[in-house]
C-alpha cells in the first residue's frame, strides 16, 4: 500500500470513530458496557465521556486528510511523498494512536470472564483487528518514509 492509500484509511478509520464516539455516544457506551443497564448512575455518566473521544478522533481525522491532500498534491507534482522529519513524525504519531488503540485491548481478550468490562467479540473484535492492521500499515509506512529520507540526505552533494 501506498501513503496515499494510507493516509485515506486513516482518514476514514479516525473519521468513523469521531461519528460513532461524538455523535452516538449512547451506542459507543453500549459497546463498552453492555452490562449496565440504561437506569444505572453508571450508564448515565460514560455517554458523557464518549465525545471526548469523537473530539480525540476527528482531529486524527483532520490531521490524516490534511496529510491524505499534501499526499495527493505532492504526487501529482512528481515529488516525493516524504520530505521531512517533520512528515516521518506525523506519521509515527499516527502508528503510535492506532497501536495505542490495539494494545490497550489486549488485556481485554479474556473477556468479561477474565475480569475485563467488555468481551472483545463482534464490534469490539473489528475495532482491535483493523487497528493492529491500520498500525502495521503505518509502521510500514513509516519504515519506507525513514529509509527514504537516510537515502535522500546521503544522495546531497556535500558543501
Amino acid at each position: 500500500m501506498d501513503a496515499i492509500s494510507i493516509n485515506a484509511v486513516n482518514t476514514l478509520w479516525f473519521g468513523m470513530g469521531a461519528n460513532f464516539f461524538g455523535r452516538k455516544p449512547m451506542g459507543a457506551a453500549k459497546l463498552f458496557r453492555p452490562d449496565l443497564k440504561l437506569s444505572s448512575p453508571e450508564m448515565s455518566l460514560v455517554p458523557h465521556s464518549m465525545p471526548f473521544l469523537g473530539g480525540f478522533n476527528l482531529a486524527l481525522s483532520l490531521l490524516s486528510l490534511a496529510r491524505l491532500v499534501e499526499s495527493c498534491k505532492r504526487h501529482a507534482r512528481g515529488e516525493a511523498v516524504f520530505t521531512s522529519n517533520e512528515d516521518v513524525q506525523i506519521s509515527a504519531t499516527i502508528m503510535l494512536c492506532h497501536f495505542t488503540q490495539f494494545f490497550s485491548n489486549i488485556r481485554h481478550l479474556k473477556g468479561r470472564a477474565g475480569g475485563a468490562p467488555w468481551d472483545v467479540k463482534g464490534t469490539m473484535l473489528f475495532i482491535f483487528i483493523t487497528d493492529f492492521v491500520c498500525a502495521l500499515l503505518n509502521f510500514i509506512l513509516l519504515r519506507k518514509a525513514v529509509a527514504f529520507l537516510k537515502g535522500s540526505k546521503q544522495k546531497k552533494p556535500e558543501e
